[in-house]
């Protein structure tokens, strides 16, 4: 080998491990979040540069109800991170993560017949108000524990007997149901009513959902229009299928307000939410509010799940979006109460929490088979169910009128709330109980 040969290959060599020593310029997902009162022009000039600096790169992007732009996603490396930063529209810049769904929990009780009695009660139960067209019996499949706890009405001893609602059970109004995971719309609880309707808007790219997801998004829809395990049965259903991740929440409630504004459901729809944010940034706290305001003052309520991060002998309450800003709009949150009526251990609680339903060992649709039902516990369960309340309200001849419009979603969550009620009187273990209202004229002659 000549001298020359050997110092090229030498200097090769050394160039080769100076390149391993320097740092990799590996991208990341990001989410980019302008400023509260960025004006159209200084963020569509913004969304101009982010374009030029990143190249082929995908950008996302949500625009607020004016079309202004205010966050976006893409792919950075650390170089173009810094850039991004610099911008004076730009809030913050921040990994776009990824929301685990809650872990299914325990539930307190062993025994999936127990039913407690309800005394003491100032008055006997109720008979069957005269406008009740409907009732559920329970079966070997289904004994409906808590759809009969959401219909038993206030003084009565015992759990109603069967599931009771009137006309039109939901009919007319629309539920956008946000999870993740494909549903099993083959399913025969998912059977659709005469003239109800099922479809599905799909935010999920990446379409990698496992089957703990596809088990938990198919078990809480059918909680609100299940043939026989759903409390709105007569409800139309559209399934927003989001990724789990940040931006997925944010892209999910942005999809809910537009596909309601575009086939002009004001007042006629219902958002309910199984899945949940735990808030890392003043800016996402400001997205999902400002995003549950603005689907409110389209009169539509949103109902979501207090979280299942309860601890054992503790009190937890609620630390995820979107039931963090429950004291700022008129957010419906829902705990969970075991078969025993008592507040389930795991479910979160506080004065964040609207009301509560059972969420222990509920039946519900099975992912895998279409004719068969599972058993499921969590919070996840009891949001669909008091949705299902929320439709069926807003569709009743004579519940509706209580909706006025303008302030149909507060008016819905206060109607809610003051008309939850402890089923078994005592201390504060026993949380106060959705109530579909059924037999209401009975219950107040009383």
């Amino acid at each position: 080998m000549t001298p020359i040969r050997f110092v090229a290959l030498f200097i090769a060599l050394v160039s080769l491990c100076y390149a391993h020593l320097l740092p990799r310029q590996d991208s990341a997902e990001y989410i980019i979040s302008a400023k509260q009162g960025t004006t159209k022009a200084d963020a569509d000039s913004f969304e101009n540069a982010l374009r030029a600096l990143v190249g082929e790169a995908e950008i996302n992007s949500i625009s607020d109800e004016d079309g202004v732009p205010v966050m976006w996603r893409t792919q950075l490396k650390p170089d173009q991170l810094d850039k991004v930063k610099a911008y004076r529209a730009i809030s913050s810049v921040a990994p776009n993560k990824r929301i685990p769904l809650d872990s299914i929990p325990d539930a307190e009780d062993t025994d999936p017949d127990a039913e407690p009695e309800l005394g003491p009660a100032p008055f006997e139960a109720a008979t069957v108000a005269k406008r009740a067209s409907y009732e559920q019996t329970p079966t070997w499949r289904n004994k409906l524990y808590d759809l009969r706890v959401l219909s038993t009405p206030p003084g009565t001893k015992r759990t109603s007997p069967n599931f009771y609602y009137e006309d039109p059970a939901g009919e007319g109004i629309t539920i956008y149901h946000i999870d993740g995971g494909l549903v099993n719309l083959a399913h025969d609880e998912f059977t659709a009513a005469s003239g109800a309707t099922r479809r599905i808007i799909d935010l999920d790219e990446s379409k990698e959902n496992t089957a703990f997801e596809s088990k938990h998004a198919t078990c809480s829809a059918s909680k609100i229009v299940g043939r026989t395990t759903g409390t709105a049965k007569r409800s139309n259903l559209v399934l927003i299928r989001t990724e789990l991740t940040n931006w997925g929440l944010f892209a999910s409630l942005r999809a809910a307000a537009a596909d309601i504004s575009k086939n002009k459901l004001q007042g006629k729809a219902v958002v309910s939410m199984s899945i949940s944010l735990q808030v890392w940034r003043w800016d996402e706290f400001n997205e999902v509010r400002d995003q549950i305001k603005e689907i409110s003052n389209l009169d539509v309520p949103v109902v979501c799940a207090a979280g299942n991060s309860g601890k054992k002998g503790k009190v937890v309450t609620v630390d995820s979006l979107p039931a963090l800003v429950s004291d700022m709009v008129p957010l419906i949150v829902v705990g969970s109460a075991s078969r025993s009526l008592k507040k389930s251990w795991f479910s979160q609680q506080g004065n964040r929490v609207t009301t509560w339903a059972v969420g222990e060992r509920v039946k519900c649709a099975d992912y895998k088979k279409a004719t068969r039902l599972r058993t499921d516990s969590g919070t996840s369960f009891t949001a669909p169910q008091v949705a299902g309340i929320a439709a069926y309200l807003m569709s009743h001849p004579v519940h509706k009128r209580r909706f006025r419009k303008g302030t149909v979603a507060e008016d819905m969550r206060d109607v809610i709330r003051d008309s939850s009620f402890q089923r078994v009187q005592g201390n504060d273990k026993y949380p106060p109980i959705a109530w579909n209202l059924w037999n209401h004229e009975e219950a107040q002659t009383k």
